[in-house]
């Protein structure tokens, strides 16, 4: 599993490197909300963070893009994410708006 350089997290999470260790080590009294890049297009998904201890998981690599306390937060981070790939390219190609953020950080880092 890799993490996003620049992971986004929801105001209810509290401590990002608390919960990270967590799901990393398997350690995980809360439910949390992972927003993950699709391996097969260009969308978001939202999985439970214990669903990463089934094999399927396992085998793949996940790249988490977001972290969330509840399923809503998640979702209101797919949204905040959307409307900043829009503002910031005029596009809803979120994968390539994220994988640009990171070849070209200056080039976001001002707006």
């Amino acid at each position: 599993m890799k993490y996003y350089r620049y992971l986004y997290s929801g105001s209810k999470i509290k401590d990002v490197a608390k919960v990270k260790k967590a799901i990393n080590e398997h350690k995980l009294l809360n439910n949390y909300y992972l927003v993950i890049m699709n391996r097969n297009n260009h969308l978001l998904e939202i999985i439970n963070s214990k669903l990463l201890m089934f094999p399927y998981y396992q085998k793949h690599q996940v790249i988490v893009v977001g972290l969330a306390n509840d399923y809503d937060e998640a979702v209101s981070l797919i949204i905040s994410i959307t409307e900043e790939s829009v503002r910031r390219t005029g596009s809803a190609d979120i994968k390539d708006y994220l994988v640009k953020r990171v070849k070209y950080k200056d080039i976001f880092e001002n707006d």
